[in-house]
């Protein structure tokens, strides 16, 4: 089978959770991440992944494949907008992935659900 890019997601994932002291699991296809209140979980699809960040003390969920990306509150959808490849690339989904730990600690998902993604569009 081809690598996908999946290998290297996984391997980037461990170094930043031996690094960051980040609680990771693997099961076979999906990778979870623990981040103090939060949790970052990616899917493989056949191609590419799906990531879902959720915080579950704001209620905030970020669900990012297949190009899109969806930002909801207290499961109400509020904003969408186009993913510039991080539901394919391995190192687009590391910046995610890292800028979703970040956001966490910070309290502003918010800020980087709009700067990270393109064409971003309040729904709801």
């Amino acid at each position: 089978m081809e690598s996908d890019g999946w290998v290297e997601l996984v391997s980037y994932v461990s170094d930043l959770g031996s690094l960051l002291d980040l609680e990771i699991g693997l099961d076979d296809g999906s990778l979870s991440i623990g981040v103090d209140g939060a949790s970052i979980t990616v899917v493989r699809l056949s191609e590419g992944w799906v990531i879902t960040y959720e915080n579950h003390s704001e209620g905030v969920r970020i669900r990012v494949g297949n190009g899109e990306a969806e930002y909801y509150r207290d499961g109400r959808p509020c904003m969408r907008g186009l993913d510039s490849g991080a539901h394919r690339s391995p190192d687009k989904a590391l910046a995610l992935i890292v800028g979703l730990a970040a956001a966490h600690s910070l309290g502003s998902e918010e800020q980087l659900f709009k700067r990270f993604f393109r064409s971003v569009e309040e729904v709801g």
